[in-house]
């Protein structure tokens, strides 16, 4: 199981090649859908959701699990954090980020054109919004 971010800051899980977001929540209890519009498998977990046995699946998906796609998220959720908090250029933080995957998923990402401009746009939001911070320090 890993917790992916998604692009709107929430948490996603990604589990046995489903990609699950969160839907409700109860005192003692998560539940999850899977991120395909209109599937019926569910996830059901405990709040300590960081391991896989804090978790149940329910219902029947409608789609077969995409392991790669999976995998794309989980390296783009590690450039993207490597890209925030290192001044590396976003060739090596790809090469990181690929070295040791499978070949499958490594063809899939390929020169990872779209995600070096994702750094480059994260970091650029990062820029204006550390001078907004010091512009508006000064005032």
């Amino acid at each position: 199981m890993d917790i992916i971010l998604s692009s709107r800051g929430k948490n996603k899980i990604a589990y046995k090649g489903y990609i699950y977001r969160k839907d409700k929540d109860t005192q003692t209890t998560i539940s999850w859908r899977c991120e395909v519009k209109g599937c019926k498998g569910r996830l059901s977990t405990t709040l300590e959701y960081e391991s896989d046995r804090n978790c149940s699946e329910k219902g029947e998906h409608s789609h077969a699990p995409d392991v790669v796609k999976v995998g794309e998220e989980i390296v783009k959720k590690k450039v993207l954090k490597a890209a925030a908090t290192t001044h590396d250029p976003p060739r090596r933080l790809l090469e990181d980020a690929i070295a040791g995957l499978s070949d499958e998923l490594a063809a899939k990402i390929g020169s990872g054109a779209k995600l070096k401009s994702s750094i480059s746009r994260k970091r650029r939001i990062m820029g204006n919004y550390v001078t907004s911070l010091n512009l508006t320090s000064l005032k």
